[in-house]
This record gives C-alpha cells, sequence and structure tokens, in this order.
C-alpha cells in the first residue's frame, strides 16, 4: 500500500491517479473522507498489508478527524503502507488561493475540479468575510502535517512543482475585488520539508 500525505489542492488527485497508472496499483482515493468511509476501511484487515496494489490518500484535515473518531488509525495505515509519499505545494500562496477559489466556485454550482473559460468574479464582502480564516486553516493544517513528516522516519517527498506541468494545472480564471494578502511566515513553515 503507498500513502499519500497532503494538503488540499496539492494536485494530489491527479498525483494519485499518476502513481495508479505508474504503478498498475489500486487508487483508493480518499478513503478517509467520511468516518463511514474510514470505518469501512479500517475494519478490514485485508486493506493492511504492505503487499496491497493500493495507493490510499489522507488530506491533512481528514487526518485530523481520523485520529480524533479513531486513535490509532493513522498508526496502523503508516506502519502498513509500503511506501509513505508526503506531497507538498511549495507555492502555498496559490494553493491557498485555489483551495479558496474553488469552494467560491462551488456557491456558483461549478464543481471542485472544473474547468471553465469565463472570469469568476469573487466579491470583497466574501473575501473580507472567508479568506483570513481560509489562511488560517491551510496553515494549520500545513503544521499539523509538518508535525506528521517529522515523525515518520520512511518516506519520500514530493513536490508538486517538480511533477506537474502549466498543461496539469486547472484552467479557472478568477478575478478577486480585494487583495488576498498571504502572511510570509508561511514559506518558513514550507521550508522545513525537507
Amino acid at each position: 500500500m503507498i500513502t499519500v500525505l497532503t494538503t488540499g489542492r496539492s494536485a494530489s488527485t491527479w498525483y494519485c491517479n499518476k502513481l495508479a497508472k505508474d504503478t498498475g496499483y489500486q487508487n483508493l482515493n480518499e478513503v478517509f473522507l467520511t468516518q463511514q468511509l474510514g470505518y469501512k476501511f479500517l475494519v478490514n484487515p485485508s486493506n493492511f498489508n504492505k503487499e496491497n496494489k493500493t495507493i490510499v490518500k489522507l488530506l491533512a484535515f481528514q487526518q485530523l478527524v481520523v485520529m480524533r473518531a479513531y486513535p490509532n488509525a493513522f498508526k496502523k495505515v503508516i506502519k502498513n503502507s509500503s511506501k509513505v509519499i508526503f506531497l507538498i505545494r511549495r507555492d502555498f500562496y496559490s494553493q491557498i488561493k485555489s483551495s479558496f477559489s474553488g469552494y467560491y466556485a462551488k456557491t456558483l454550482d461549478k464543481g471542485m475540479f472544473d474547468q471553465f473559460d469565463e472570469t469568476i468574479v469573487v466579491p470583497k464582502d466574501y473575501i473580507d468575510q472567508f479568506w483570513k480564516i481560509w489562511v488560517n486553516s491551510a496553515e494549520q493544517q500545513l503544521l499539523y502535517l509538518l508535525d506528521l513528516y517529522k515523525t515518520v522516519e520512511q518516506k519520500e517527498l514530493v513536490f508538486t512543482e517538480d511533477i506537474t506541468t502549466d498543461s496539469d494545472r486547472l484552467k479557472r480564471p478568477f478575478l478577486y475585488e480585494s487583495e488576498l494578502s498571504y502572511p510570509s511566515h508561511l514559506h518558513t513553515i514550507i521550508e522545513q520539508f525537507k
């Protein structure tokens, strides 16, 4: 079993699909997306074998939910992984902006992975209400992932920018009615992934 640990909007869906294509493994994607899915995965002993030809993706916020619901789940997943990959996007500002914009697009009935040509204008009141909350949440998830990174001994570090090209990225033009400020200290967190 290959386990990919990451945060949202890091190209993880694309990466896990590519891993599946390259290895022939089955991509189980976000098996802990809900507690019900997580439980179904955890109670099946056949899922926990290093020889399993599966790929499991855990986003930082899902890890937090899973750990609360099933305290030993994370250790069980890591222990039974033949490979643990941390997927990190160096351009964390663009990652947060992509997530923020994607969720705004959902309010307009667009999908998180939809591509579109028309420019979507994100209104100032939406930015004022949610941007700082979004940045703080993203920072907490990144710090949590960094803590995990420091505790997992056998791991591989992959940076999104090293495996993707412009043609792999979603095409979704957004215009923001006010500035999306970015705390400069977040770059120092990214730099700790070595």
